[in-house]
């Protein structure tokens, strides 16, 4: 099991194997590097990147799952959107694999005039 507030794995039914111990610990480590580069690129101004909102990473047998929501400039337009979420995508693959699944949301930091008013 997961406990998602720790970040602890457990399994109460049996003592891990050496083998099990090592996939936990890759699975850390892949997700701790996506965490760190997507951190690095907004600290650099490499990418059009205020902030990252959400990052969920989950293993899919061999693969990972990496999702990102990505807060923008309110200006960027889509075809800039979608540059930016594919190099995204690629430098993720590039590093984890390229069977690593990625999805990408980018979504404007200010909200828009007059949204949720009624």
């Amino acid at each position: 099991g997961f406990l998602k507030g720790t970040s602890t794995f457990f399994f109460p039914e049996k003592e891990m194997s050496d083998e099990e111990l090592l996939q936990v610990i890759d699975f850390r480590y892949k997700r701790d590097y996506s965490l760190q580069k997507m951190n690095e690129m907004i600290a650099a101004g490499e990418a059009e990147v205020r902030s990252v909102r959400l990052l969920r990473t989950r293993r899919l047998g061999p693969a990972i799952a990496v999702e990102l929501h990505l807060c923008v400039e309110g200006a960027m337009t889509v075809v800039r959107s979608h540059a930016l979420s594919l190099r995204l995508e690629r430098r993720l693959r590039e590093r984890f694999g390229p069977d690593t699944l990625v999805v990408v949301h980018a979504e404007p930091c200010e909200p828009e005039a007059g949204h949720g008013a009624r």
